[in-house]
């Protein structure tokens, strides 16, 4: 895959190349305002008019000629410049005949603007033309002079058309290849949104397959037990109290089979990264979005596995207490603490922010589901907290 950056690689060639066109007008015009400056042989009244024509061919440039060779805007705008151009110019070989070859720079810029070879082959041979009938009448061609000058602007002729025809085909190309471009990462984006899709759905029919198999047949018979013992509870309660043992005993199966279906739902994070690389990333998203706020993860202890349902209570609890930091804090300071011990893991998230009275919350900030994750793994949560003075949390895991 390409490496170059967004803005250099999207551009087209002649995008790309405009700038070095930008100076070499710019350079023109400079040549052409130094000779009027400085030719002796031109009067006062023709020196400021070349002046002035100089600086209308600068700001007709600036206005229309720049933007439509940066943006290739529409094909009137184009031709307006050309012609306008192209009159310019040959009012600059009229005023100044010993300059009059800086009028050939804008030959590239004809073809550059003009997305059609024949308009661009007539503007090129109408200014060849225009130039050699300004220095016919000028005087400054006489005699076999003429056929000289007929040879060097056919020659010019074929070599503009020659050099322009290429240009054009490479500014051809490149669009060509440009829109390519953007057909295949189009195409590449539809096939990745496909395969997630695809992906999504695979895995939504292989939950629906797994409850089906496991949870809703171990409901259906708890279900079954159940009315079997409400059914015999009153004329034969040993065979009841065996459809009440029948029914606690698919319902522990049933607890470790959606145990088990939580523990496969893990986040992608923590599958790709591990509980360690999961938290380092909430930190380091805290640390980016909020302005002020620094937030940093230790980790003490050896590191050793935890069973998968367990990395995703750890994981889980951070996003929350993380969430209300975000919400309702207003921290400096936020520190994710991951403390491995034989006993197993505790994780403390602190921060230095407002705090409240964690009594009278009670179960407010998500703490409910928190507990309640906590608690089905064995676990405990504590909340620590007063007003002014910040808030741990801390989940202990076995």
């Amino acid at each position: 895959m390409s490496t170059a950056p967004q803005g250099l690689a999207g551009r087209h060639f002649w995008e790309r190349t405009v700038l070095g066109w930008h100076l070499v007008f710019s350079a023109m015009i400079v040549v052409v305002a130094v000779s009027a400056v400085t030719d002796a042989r031109m009067t006062a009244g023709r020196q400021w008019l070349l002046l002035g024509v100089t600086l209308t061919w600068v700001l007709w440039y600036a206005a229309i000629g720049a933007p439509n060779l940066m943006e290739r805007g529409s094909a009137w705008r184009a031709r307006s410049y050309v012609i306008g151009a192209v009159c310019l110019a040959l009012g600059v070989a009229w005023l100044a005949p010993g300059i009059s070859w800086t009028s050939f720079i804008l030959i590239p810029q004809i073809f550059a603007a003009l997305s059609r070879i024949s308009e661009a082959i007539i503007a090129v041979a109408i200014l060849l033309i225009g130039y050699g009938a300004v220095l016919t009448s000028q005087g400054d061609v006489v005699g076999s002079q003429r056929w000289a000058l007929v040879f060097g602007l056919l020659t010019s002729f074929v070599f503009a058309v020659t050099i322009g025809i290429w240009i054009s085909g490479i500014v051809v190309q490149s669009r060509q290849r440009a829109g390519l471009i953007e057909d295949l990462e189009s195409a590449r984006a539809e096939l990745a949104a496909l395969s997630h899709d695809n992906g999504v759905a695979a895995e939504r029919e292989r939950l629906s397959r797994e409850i089906h198999d496991t949870l809703a047949q171990g409901f259906t018979s708890i279900v079954m037990l159940l009315e079997a013992a409400e059914a015999t509870m009153g004329r034969d309660p040993d065979r009841a109290r065996e459809h009440l043992r029948l029914a606690r005993t698919a319902a522990r199966e049933n607890l470790a089979e959606s145990r088990s279906l939580i523990a496969a739902l893990s986040p992608p994070t923590l599958r790709q990264q591990g509980l360690v690389g999961a938290l380092a990333r909430l930190t380091e998203r805290l640390d980016a979005e909020m302005k002020g706020v620094a937030a940093r993860l230790t980790v003490e202890g050896t590191e050793r596995p935890l069973s998968p349902a367990t990395e995703v209570v750890l994981l889980r609890a951070a996003q929350e207490a993380l969430t209300n930091v975000r919400k309702h804090s207003a921290a400096g300071a936020v520190a994710v603490i991951l403390h491995f011990d034989d006993q197993g893991a505790t994780l403390t998230v602190c921060d230095d922010g407002l705090g409240f009275e964690a009594d009278e919350t009670g179960g407010g900030f998500g703490l409910h589901g928190m507990r309640s994750r906590v608690a089905d793994i064995d676990g405990s949560l504590s909340v620590n907290s007063a007003p002014g003075a910040g808030t741990t949390v801390r989940v202990s895991v076995p």
